[in-house]
């Protein structure tokens, strides 16, 4: 008997496909920025909820433009909005501050004006107030 020479006779076996090839993708630059920017995050979603809300949410939008330059790796832009949030971090607790101050000396006047203040009931118009 003969036997009959086929192409895959010839061919020698490929190996497994275990092994992948060491390729990886990444997008962008996965290295830490050279600097530390703060970015006053924390700062700014608390001065929106205790001390002044409109100050606060201008210092939250900085914040954010921060985190996104520093994503970017652009530092330049990072430090002018780190500088801005700091700004307006620091504008939105002195505000809120001098109206909490204003508020407490409002109410001591008003309460210390109620306290010297008597009433006479001898002239009051009401029967079970005149004695």
């Amino acid at each position: 008997m003969q036997q009959s020479h086929t192409r895959d006779d010839n061919v020698k076996s490929l190996p497994p496909y275990s092994v992948l090839p060491e390729t990886s993708l990444t997008v962008g630059d996965t290295t830490p920025p050279v600097e530390n920017i703060k970015d006053y995050l924390v700062a700014s979603i608390m001065n929106i909820l205790c001390c002044c809300l409109p100050i606060g949410v201008a210092a939250l939008v900085y914040s954010i433009q921060t985190r996104e330059a520093v994503a970017r790796r652009d530092t330049a832009s990072a430090k002018r909005a780190s500088q801005n949030a700091l700004h307006m971090n620091v504008a939105a607790f002195a505000v809120g501050i001098f109206f909490v101050t204003l508020m407490i000396i409002y109410y001591v006047i008003r309460f210390n004006s109620m306290k010297t203040t008597e009433v006479s009931h001898e002239d009051s118009p009401y029967p079970r107030l005149r004695g």
